[in-house]
């Protein structure tokens, strides 16, 4: 494999090495992370950058240029010092465009990119500048149930961001550009391209006698292209919508170079396996016979130098993944910290149909450095998935399942409730182990009973509650979860056809997705987390008692929830550590949190709820026994911040009593169809390597199911 060595050395994060049997070696050499996909916190937003949010609002309002002056004075100092490659260079450049002398300020609108970007934000009297700041900053606080708002934010911020007229100050874009070579003539394909920042730079580089094709999901995005394109005549660019399994563009296209600047993080972090095969092979049957593929990402840069808080991965994870998509690395290169260029050409070693390319995640490379992954297939060490994105949404055959449940839950009739347990009987063992299947095949299961086996059934107290929540007023909350989440409004798909390659690789695999326009992904989440872990099917498919066992929590012991939901753990814990024990459930949902509180009072639990935050758990010093992680690792690992990580981590050192062990439950990375699992998850070499930084070693493991292991750390 060849290798063109950087012209700035990498971050301190992993180093990475060739190694022929597996392309590349990572190395975990401290407690930081290997990708981060954004936070879910506002943790980033700092004292100073609030503040001068604020100035800017208060200029905007009163028109007090004191405000302006304030404000970049502040950016002044806090740019090089809080958060480096951040809207603060955007900010800043419009507080001193608004300081300029009239007759001065056409100066600033070097091209018609930065006209089109300011008259966007400051059109009708700043209203879309005003709202990113006000959103942003929390001085108005986004409406839960308000999904609109939530996108028009995270376009604005994006907007703000990637089309910054000063972005090449921390982003040196100009010497990115230049190594990309570009010729008149060439065609480019500008995949993610968000609002264009880089389509109209190709677009000028190429000519009219090149092309370039703007590739983006977002219709916001896509909406603004388009206008751009009319409004300034622009003939040298197509605008095109992403499809599910690829690009979008025509199989007859095909590009000198398809270039990818901040998205692979959520290619790698996001994407089902089926989903990434289908987007690289597209990418691959898009190339000329000599064309390339660049990906321009973020490193973290570790240490106090230059903090960035945006979202990152470590090149050596791209580089072993899309190895193994038989693509060889030919040149890298780095002008900033924080930002690398990668330039890829395909090569024949490894078919993108081979079937090797679903082996193991990660083997460690040699006992003797447990620290040293081996990447050893194209799967991801971790996958973050949520309500939103599409592996938590539905399939062909899994609406069709939902259909007949939602008619039984309607009509109540056996016949009705065996049809969709037939169903969903047959499609479990194929789609979605560990997922809502079983609590629906639970639900048919009572429809069919007699009065006297459903009081067998529901003789648990817990089952009985979770019975009675989504199945009273003639399971209004149930059916309205169905009805939204399968989209049932719509009518069912028609069956593929056998030479659909897309439908028959994912007819098993999650393609259609809720809008958000009925109630709010976070609503619809809430929903699916209930219905998922509360679910008294669940040991069906995790063997939750084989766990418990293992666990073998004693009487008197104190164990804390942490993520506790909405408590299935928490109360099978309470029967455990009996009257003399204590369970501490903690979580920053407050309505999981009282649903908790509600069941621990009706039944006199020895449970304290505890309303967490995503940097400290809250707990008293020396406290607990256990502390207990179920499905929460992978999204501390990959959606907070480093900050953030480590406070948080902290705080459940400082609550473990001496002795005390730390117990993490999370999702191996999986491959189907032999474990059909497409949730979020986590190879746990990863999590063991990097507990080892923060003082834990593992004592030992145990896996009862293929896509489910539980790893118990004690402290150093």
């Amino acid at each position: 494999m060849e290798n063109t060595p950087c012209k700035r050395e990498s971050s301190r994060m992993s180093a990475g090495t060739v190694n022929p049997a597996c392309a590349v070696t990572v190395h975990v050499g401290s407690k930081v992370s290997l990708v981060h996909i954004g936070s879910l916190d506002s943790f980033d937003i700092t004292e100073g950058g609030k503040e001068s949010a604020g100035l800017i609002l208060d200029y905007l309002e009163s028109g007090k240029r004191i405000s302006l002056l304030r404000a970049i004075d502040i950016y002044d100092h806090i740019i090089p010092n809080e958060n480096f490659g951040g809207e603060y260079t955007a900010l800043l450049w419009i507080c001193k465009y608004l300081m300029t002398m009239e007759e001065e300020r056409p100066h600033f609108f070097s091209h018609s990119l930065v006209t089109s970007w300011f008259d966007t934000l400051s059109k009708d009297n700043f209203s879309n500048l005003k709202e990113y700041l006000q959103r942003k900053y929390h001085f108005i606080e986004n409406e839960k149930n308000d999904p609109e708002a939530k996108v028009k934010l995270r376009f604005l911020e994006d907007f703000i961001l990637f089309n910054n007229p000063d972005r090449t100050r921390w982003d040196k874009t100009s010497e990115n550009i230049r190594t990309l070579n570009l010729r008149k003539g060439d065609s480019v394909a500008d995949v993610g391209c968000g609002p264009g920042y880089f389509t109209f730079k190709f677009a000028d580089i190429v000519g009219e006698s090149g092309h370039v094709y703007a590739i983006e999901t977002n219709k916001r995005h896509l909406n603004y292209l388009k206008d751009y394109i009319r409004k300034y005549g622009i003939n040298n660019v197509d605008v095109i919508e992403s499809q599910p399994d690829g690009l979008g563009m025509e199989p007859s296209i095909k590009v000198d170079l398809v270039y990818m600047c901040s998205l692979y993080h959520i290619i790698y972090a996001a994407c089902t396996d089926g989903e990434r095969d289908l987007f690289i092979k597209s990418i691959k049957n898009s190339l000329k016979q000599d064309g390339r593929l660049v990906i321009v990402d973020n490193d973290l840069v570790e240490g106090d130098n230059l903090p960035y808080h945006g979202p990152y991965i470590s090149r050596h994870l791209i580089i072993g993944q899309l190895w193994h998509y038989g693509f060889k690395l030919t040149a890298q290169y780095q002008f900033t910290p924080q930002r690398y260029v990668l330039e890829f050409k395909p090569s024949d070693r490894l078919p993108l149909e081979s079937d090797a390319g679903h082996s193991r995640a990660v083997i460690f490379a040699d006992p003797k450095t447990p620290d040293a992954i081996n990447i050893t297939s194209r799967s991801s060490l971790v996958r973050y998935r949520m309500i939103g994105t599409s592996s938590q949404g539905y399939t062909l055959l899994g609406k069709r399942a939902a259909r007949l449940f939602y008619d039984a839950l309607r009509k109540k009739d056996r016949d009705a409730a065996e049809a969709a347990l037939t169903a969903y009987e047959e499609l479990i063992p194929k789609e979605r182990i560990g997922d809502e299947y079983t609590a629906f095949a639970w639900f048919c299961r009572i429809l069919m009973s007699s009065e006297e086996e459903c009081k067998e059934i529901l003789g648990d107290k817990f089952s009985a509650e979770y019975y009675h929540h989504l199945a009273c007023n003639d399971f209004a909350l149930l059916k309205k979860y169905i009805r939204i989440k399968y989209d049932l409004a719509k009518p069912d798909p028609e069956e593929p056809g056998a030479d659909d390659d897309f439908a028959a690789k994912r007819i098993h695999e999650v393609v259609y997705e809720y809008s958000g326009n009925e109630v709010s992904f976070d609503q619809l989440n809430d929903w699916n987390e209930y219905i998922v872990f509360n679910n008294p099917n669940r040991d069906s498919w995790e063997k939750t008692g084989k766990m418990l066992d293992y666990l073998n929590i004693q009487e008197g012991e104190a164990v804390a929830d942490v993520g506790c939901g909405y408590g299935f753990f928490s109360f099978q814990f309470s029967r455990m550590v009996g009257i003399s024990g204590r369970v501490y459930s903690l979580e920053v949902n407050k309505e999981a949190l009282a649903y908790v509180r509600k069941i621990s009072d009706k039944y006199g639990l020895n449970i304290q709820t505890v309303l967490a935050r995503l940097n400290y758990a809250c707990l008293p010093a020396g406290s607990v026994d256990t502390v207990f992680l179920c499905s929460l690792y992978h999204a501390v690992y990959i959606a907070s911040i480093e900050s953030v990580k480590d406070e948080f981590i902290a705080s459940l050192k400082k609550a473990l009593r001496k002795g005390g062990r730390l117990v993490i439950v999370d999702n191996a990375i999986t491959h189907p169809p032999t474990i059909p699992y497409f949730g979020s998850g986590i190879a746990k070499e990863l999590i063991i390597a990097q507990l080892k930084y923060y003082g834990f070693h593992l004592a030992d493991a145990r896996q009862f199911i293929p896509q489910r292991y539980i790893l118990l750390f004690r402290q150093d």
